[in-house]
């Protein structure tokens, strides 16, 4: 595991776990430069070994899995090929909030670590869940081959519009509450003058966000140009 998740416990002074996150996400940001040169091979290795470990930790750890297994006669420490998975039943988001939640949770996970979250509903079905807090720095750390990948390096000054249900994000200091847009007002005396001076190079948002931060900013007749949106 990254050493920043290693040593998340509360008893650790704020500063130092800010720290060693830091220099943390130095070295998964390298590691994942060096899965772009990874072959075909290379990458089936690393799929199926870190599904038998996913595999085998819900099948000791999460009772609905444990039962799953069961009914179907799956061995996750078996598990040797992508075709073991035909064995799985198709499960959808309307059999999964049938079962208890806690039946849906890992026993060794910490309740300290579970974080209360839910799909967008843009299904029309929205399905509650809980994650573990360690998987917020994958998250942070994910984001910099996104950018990469589109030509933009990742330590670029980013701007946030909306997104607050995403925890990965709330580290960005550039945050704006999309309600806030629609006062004129504001954008004159905060916005505009925020953009000018901070100078952001990206911004994430979602599309209904963008095309009204787009139309309002034609509105007052401000113009403002991202590297990457």
């Amino acid at each position: 595991p990254p050493l920043s998740i290693q040593y998340d416990s509360p008893s650790f002074p704020q500063w130092l776990t800010a720290l060693i996150e830091k220099f943390d996400m130095e070295i998964q940001d390298w590691a994942l430069v060096q899965s772009d040169f990874f072959s075909e091979k290379d990458w089936k290795e690393v799929q199926l070994k870190k599904l038998k470990s996913i595999l085998t930790h819900a099948g000791k750890n999460v009772s609905f899995w444990k039962r799953t297994f069961k009914e179907v006669g799956f061995e996750p420490g078996c598990f040797k090929n992508f075709e073991d998975l035909e064995k799985f039943p198709v499960t959808s988001r309307a059999y999964l909030k049938k079962n208890n939640q806690e039946d849906l949770v890992a026993t060794n996970i910490p309740k300290r670590r579970r974080l209360k979250m839910t799909t967008s509903g843009s299904t029309s079905e929205p399905f509650a869940f809980l994650e573990d807090e360690r998987g917020i720095f994958r998250g942070k750390v994910n984001i910099f081959p996104e950018l990469r990948h589109a030509g933009i390096p990742p330590k670029s000054n980013i701007l946030v519009l909306g997104l607050g249900a995403l925890r990965r994000l709330r580290h960005y200091p550039l945050r704006i509450d999309p309600h806030e847009l629609e006062s004129r007002e504001w954008r004159i005396k905060k916005l505009y003058p925020l953009l000018n001076s901070a100078r952001p190079e990206v911004m994430f948002s979602t599309p209904s966000h963008m095309r009204r931060f787009a139309h309002l900013c034609r509105q007052d007749g401000f113009h403002y140009q991202f590297r990457g949106i």
